[in-house]
């Protein structure tokens, strides 16, 4: 890890600051809002949840515009503007009254721009300043930050919505956000080189090896275009369509799981702060399997490393289904699909990173996330939606364990990798120390 320079470690500071405030970690508090907001415009809570869950549909639309701009023009000219429209229309969510268009409206920009300015950006960041350590890095700075600080944000949204209130609540993040957020985006943020008006393409950075910001080999550059397959040819391939089936299954049920977590839990008898400890325990999880999946696929050939993590949905929920107010049944559950909270994430991006290349990375990953997030704003609705027309949760967690087992089907049955795993070989750009010089003398 040492092979990077300086430069790659302040986007990595960058990294981790700002998906420990992007919308996929506060998603943490959702559940603590939904309560409140239902009971002060008396609306049905499975209609509250629908305000919060319909910015996930919104993501798609975003992800890939933001992975486009940033393989056009970078990633600075996205992220800074991205993280300051975040700020205001998060504390703008406070002010739309009892509207669920204003307030629909307003989550979901504040969602949008808020994912623009953090997964639309830090992926490709990532993938680039370490190309060699590409999935411990997704998995460290961008999921594992953003699950630690979403295991934190559970009882602190709790704690914050007691007392402030839903509305102190949104201004207060709002105010971080800016305060905290941005400044890291204008300070911290770069990526190695700089970019042309061709989409895919880098210029070459000076031949120190350093690649640092502008250091160019002249304004005649030439452009040194990434390896990769394109935007659309990617998307007409089993490979991605199976991709996508995997984050797709995983995220949808974690997210249902997580979303309705209050209701769910207290039906099987479960209080409320159990609940909410269960949650963090859940987010806790992530993050090591977050660490554990990005270590295993940077050391492996086969993306069959990953079908460990996939496994562990399928065997959370069929503990769940069982779980009666016993405390360590429930906590195993939920540490389960903690786990692959973060492998979802991680084998996610490096999967697409390995299948496609980098030419149109932003993009298919924009996509691909995109997708994501529309499961993680449907499965709660869907959840929810047949509990109020049945009797219990107990039927669609059982549709979400046949899910699970697919997943785990698609995961074995994912092909070879295509494209390497780095672009150059850390030992040879390693500087050379003088004691070692010394001894070969």
């Amino acid at each position: 890890m040492r092979v990077y320079p300086p430069a790659a470690w302040r986007a990595a500071i960058a990294c981790a600051i700002v998906m420990a405030l992007s919308p996929a970690a506060l998603i943490a508090i959702t559940p603590f809002f939904v309560g409140p907001v239902s009971q002060q415009y008396g609306w049905a809570q499975s209609e509250t949840l629908t305000l919060y869950s319909l910015p996930m549909i919104v993501a798609p639309l975003a992800l890939p515009l933001a992975g486009r701009w940033v393989d056009l023009w970078g990633v600075r000219v996205v992220a800074i503007p991205c993280f300051v429209l975040y700020a205001v229309t998060t504390a703008l969510v406070a002010e739309m009254g009892a509207s669920e268009i204003r307030l629909g409206l307003a989550i979901g920009l504040s969602n949008m721009f808020g994912f623009m300015g953090s997964v639309g950006v830090y992926y490709k960041v990532v993938s680039e300043w370490f190309p060699h350590h590409r999935a411990v890095g997704f998995s460290v700075l961008i999921g594992a930050t953003g699950s630690l600080a979403g295991a934190v944000y559970s009882p602190l949204g709790q704690f914050a919505v007691h007392t402030l209130g839903w509305r102190g609540t949104y201004l207060a993040l709002g105010l971080v956000i800016l305060l905290i957020g941005v400044p890291t985006q204008i300070f911290l943020l770069s990526e190695p080189g700089s970019r042309t008006d061709q989409p895919g393409a880098r210029i070459a950075t000076s031949d120190t090896g350093t690649g640092e910001p502008g250091a160019h080999t002249g304004a005649d550059a030439p452009s040194v275009p990434l390896p990769g397959m394109s935007f659309l040819a990617s998307l007409w391939t089993r490979r991605w369509v199976s991709v996508v089936f995997v984050i797709v299954g995983t995220s949808g049920i974690v997210a249902a799981v997580r979303q309705n977590a209050v209701a769910l839990l207290g039906e099987r008898g479960y209080s409320a702060g159990l609940a909410s400890l269960s949650l963090s325990a859940l987010m806790i999880a992530s993050v090591i399997g977050q660490f554990v999946s990005g270590v295993a696929l940077d050391r492996t050939r086969t993306p069959r490393a990953g079908v460990l993590f996939f496994a562990c949905v399928p065997v959370g929920i069929a503990i769940l289904l069982t779980a009666h107010g016993n405390r360590w049944q429930l906590m195993l559950a939920m540490c389960l699909l903690g786990v692959v909270v973060g492998a979802e994430a991680t084998v996610g991006a490096y999967l697409v990173s390995r299948y496609f290349g980098l030419r149109a990375f932003a993009q298919v990953q924009g996509l691909t996330m995109g997708i994501g997030s529309l499961s993680i704003g449907i499965a709660p609705i869907v959840l929810q939606w047949a509990r109020e027309h049945s009797s219990n949760y107990s039927g669609a967690l059982v549709g979400a364990l046949v899910i699970g087992i697919a997943v785990v089907a698609v995961a074995l049955s994912l092909p070879r990798y295509a494209y390497p795993a780095a672009e150059f070989d850390p030992e040879a750009a390693r500087p050379h120390r003088k004691t070692e010089s010394l001894d070969n003398a």
